[in-house]
């Protein structure tokens, strides 16, 4: 992909929709959970994580179904989203207490859809 391409696609609010595809497109939103765009909504650990992934230029995305939030960050990787051609996130899910759970590589193919990369 073209440099100046893959930094349009690194912007906040691209890197944000591009997240949320991701998230969507592998059904981990819960019917019926909300998205939470506040960041004064989440436990204390996880509105420091959020503030340090905005001034990071980064995407943070929040659900909360029931008591129950999910958590994930997602970082625009430039030169695997040039190497495969797509764009490449780099996902972080945290626990309540802002503990990393798991972490992984996705790339949207053309179609839309995502795949996961090995590490």
């Amino acid at each position: 992909m073209e440099t100046r391409k893959l930094r349009k696609l690194q912007t906040p609010s691209v890197a944000t929709a591009l997240l949320e595809s991701l998230v969507g497109n592998l059904n981990r939103l819960l019917r019926g959970a909300r998205r939470i765009t506040d960041r004064s909504e989440l436990p204390m650990a996880l509105q420091r994580l959020a503030a340090r992934v905005s001034r990071e230029d980064n995407a943070w995305a929040a659900w909360v179904l029931d008591d129950r939030i999910s958590f994930c960050t997602g970082e625009m990787s430039l030169d695997l989203s040039r190497e495969h051609g797509h764009p490449v996130l780099k996902v972080t899910n945290y626990d309540e207490g802002g503990r990393i759970q798991k972490y992984g590589l996705w790339a949207r193919a053309a179609n839309g859809e995502w795949r996961s990369q090995s590490l």
